[in-house]
């Protein structure tokens, strides 16, 4: 407790050495988090072109029944492209929220290994 009568975090008396340890450590901690983070982006970039292709492939599929009445296959084809939105969709969400989930983890791993 200090003067005050509220306590002061044991981590306001850090050393230099220790200081500078703990600052090299979150920097190399904080780039591996930026190449993660790139490599999710960009998973989640070429999981949103697969949904635009699928999103097109269902229109066109949907204007070929539309024009030429029921033509054999295109139902089948049609749900799978429902599927498949379907499931990229979902994806793409997990990805995204698992990001977030992460990047919190990483913090709270990161505080308790180091005592901060």
């Amino acid at each position: 407790m200090n003067e005050h009568g509220t306590e002061l975090e044991d981590n306001s008396a850090l050393s230099l050495p220790r200081t500078l340890s703990l600052g090299i450590r979150v920097v190399l901690s904080e780039i591996h988090w930026s190449i993660l983070r790139g490599l999710r982006a960009w998973e989640i970039r070429q999981l949103n072109r697969r949904l635009q292709r699928e999103y097109r492939s269902y229109g066109e599929l949907t204007a070929r029944k539309e024009k030429q009445g029921d033509p054999q296959g295109v139902d089948s084809e049609i749900e799978l492209c429902r599927k498949q939105i379907e499931f990229l969709e979902k994806e793409i969400e997990h990805l995204r929220h698992d990001l977030h989930d992460l990047r919190r983890n990483k913090i709270q791993r990161r505080r308790r290994k180091w005592a901060v």
